[in-house]
C-alpha cells in the first residue's frame, strides 16, 4: 500500500517564489526589447498599461479608432484615466507630433480630449461616416499598435504588439482609408 505524504506540509508560504513572470513584466520586457511579438490585453487595465506605453513610445504619431469616447465620469473609458491624459499631454507637447481620433459613435461633451483639443493644434478628433462593424485600434509611429480582434458578448480580446511595423502600416491605412469619409468634431 502506498502512503499518503502531504507535500505541502512544512511549506513556508511567507517565502514563495514563482518562476512565472505577471503580465506586466513579460509585457515590459517585450516594450523594452522590442520584440515583435503579440500579446494578449483581456483587462481593462492592461488597454491602459498599454496604450500608455503606446504613447510613451510614439516620436510622431497616434492614430486612435473607436467606437466611441465615454464620459470622464465612467471608469471604463481609459481614454479618461488621468495617467494617461498626462502621457497624451506629455506627447502632444512635443514638437511635430499629431494625435489624430476617429470614433464611431458621438463623443460626450465633457470628456477630456475636447478639452485638449481646445488646447492643441496637433489633435484632430473625427466621427466616420461610414456605417459597418469595424474592430478599434491605436497605431502608434506605424511601429506598435493596439488590437481588438473581438468584441462580442461585450467581450473585448485585444492583442498588444510594440514592434511589427507590416501590421501597424496596413493599419494606419484602413485609418485612412476610414477618415476619408468622416467629419470633424
Amino acid at each position: 500500500m502506498l502512503e499518503k505524504v502531504n507535500y505541502l506540509e512544512g511549506l513556508d508560504y511567507q517565502n514563495l517564489s514563482f518562476p512565472h513572470k505577471t503580465y506586466y513584466e513579460l509585457a515590459n520586457e517585450l516594450y523594452a526589447n522590442k520584440e515583435n511579438k503579440d500579446f494578449d490585453n483581456g483587462l481593462p487595465s492592461h488597454a491602459l498599461w498599454g496604450i500608455y506605453k503606446l504613447f510613451e513610445m510614439a516620436e510622431k504619431s497616434i492614430q486612435i479608432f473607436s467606437g466611441s469616447l465615454r464620459p470622464k465620469e465612467q471608469e471604463s473609458d481609459f481614454f479618461a484615466h488621468p495617467k494617461l491624459l498626462k502621457k497624451v499631454k506629455e506627447f502632444l507637447q512635443k514638437d511635430g507630433t499629431k494625435l489624430d481620433i476617429l470614433i464611431e459613435n458621438n463623443l460626450m461633451n465633457n470628456h477630456p480630449f475636447l478639452e485638449l483639443k481646445e488646447e492643441y493644434q496637433n489633435l484632430n478628433i473625427q466621427k466616420i461616416n461610414t456605417a459597418g462593424k469595424f474592430h478599434h485600434f491605436v497605431v502608434s509611429d506605424e511601429r506598435g499598435y493596439r488590437f481588438e480582434e473581438d468584441d462580442t458578448n461585450k467581450k473585448v480580446i485585444a492583442k498588444f504588439n510594440f514592434n511589427n511595423p507590416e501590421i501597424a502600416k496596413k493599419l494606419s491605412i484602413i485609418f485612412g482609408l476610414l477618415s476619408h469619409d468622416s467629419k470633424p468634431v
